[in-house]
C-alpha cells in the first residue's frame, strides 16, 4: 500500500472513531432517559395500585 493510501485509510479510521465516540455519547444519554422513564413508570404503577387499594376499601 502506498503512503498516500495509508494516509487515506488512517483519515477514514479517525473519522469512524469520531463517529463511534458520538454514538457512545448518544447511547449514554438515551440510557439516562430510559432510566428516568422507567422510574416514572414505576411511580405510576404504585399510584394505580394505591388507587385500586382505596377503591377496594369502598
Amino acid at each position: 500500500m502506498t503512503e498516500n493510501n495509508e494516509g487515506l485509510v488512517l483519515e477514514h479510521l479517525r473519522a469512524i472513531g469520531g463517529d463511534v465516540a458520538n454514538i457512545k455519547s448518544e447511547i449514554g444519554e438515551i440510557k439516562m432517559h430510559v432510566t428516568s422513564i422507567d422510574e416514572r413508570l414505576t411511580l405510576v404503577k404504585k399510584g394505580v395500585a394505591n388507587i385500586h387499594g382505596d377503591l377496594a376499601l369502598l
